[in-house]
């Protein structure tokens, strides 16, 4: 017999099929998995979609306060006086052109409209007696008299300047002459001081300006220089009285 090995001549069975027509198991596993990708998506946009019937969307109320006040608030500025006048119901200024009814074409009265407009008549005086001058006796109107002018309150005299009377100060000016100057000031708003004569006292203090005293003196007594002085403070002047 020979060495070299020859081929059986057995018959094979036949090969298996492949299972899954050829193709890889890795691809299958793939598919599967995008499969189940899809399907899960599908069951959520299903199930957002019945949470509101219809597919209408919700809308909820705000849960915030109503009146909040803004953060940067300005208050509005108060209205002026010359504002105010065309918001009052009778300052609103007329519209041009606004329409107005005219009053209506006159008509004339009816008959017994008109005999009661017109004034019945006077009746007559009565006929004198016979043998009479039937003549009334003329009866002269007197004049009316005429009315009484209350008597003007007589002003109430000026005091006049006596020998050793109180005396008075209208002030205490920095300079002779502004003291000069306030006299002639008061005098021509007073009259009641045109019978008095100035005083312009000097007084110096150690260390401080010196000043002009404006004294009047001669008043009767010291009403009389109260009332003065009351006069000055009414015409804005300063005034005290000194002596007794």
């Amino acid at each position: 017999m020979s060495d070299t090995t020859l081929p059986s001549w057995r018959v094979r069975p036949p090969e298996r099929a492949r299972a899954g027509w050829g193709i890889p198991p890795l691809v299958w596993l793939l598919g599967g998995g995008l499969i189940g990708v899809g399907a899960l998506g599908v069951l959520l946009l299903w199930g957002s979609n019945a949470l509101s019937p219809n597919g209408v969307p919700l809308i909820e109320a705000d849960d915030r306060p109503f009146r909040v006040r803004p953060e940067n608030f300005v208050a509005a500025p108060a209205p002026r006086p010359s504002e105010t006048i065309f918001e009052r119901p009778g300052a609103r200024p007329e519209r041009v052109g606004e329409a107005r009814l005219a009053p209506g074409p006159e008509r004339p009265l009816p008959d017994g409209w008109r005999q009661a407009a017109v004034p019945p008549p006077t009746p007559l005086p009565p006929a004198a007696a016979p043998g009479g001058s039937g003549l009334q006796p003329a009866i002269t109107a007197q004049p009316a008299a005429p009315p009484i002018a209350a008597p003007a309150p007589t002003p109430a005299a000026a005091p006049r300047p006596v020998a050793g009377g109180v005396q008075v100060q209208l002030g205490a000016l920095p300079s002779e002459e502004g003291a000069m100057a306030e006299w002639n000031r008061l005098r021509g708003r007073v009259p009641e001081l045109g019978p008095f004569s100035p005083n312009v006292v000097r007084f110096d203090r150690d260390g401080r300006p010196t000043f002009w005293r404006l004294r009047v003196g001669g008043v009767p007594d010291r009403d009389a220089a109260q009332a003065l002085c009351e006069r000055v403070r009414a015409s804005g002047g300063n005034c005290a009285v000194l002596g007794s």
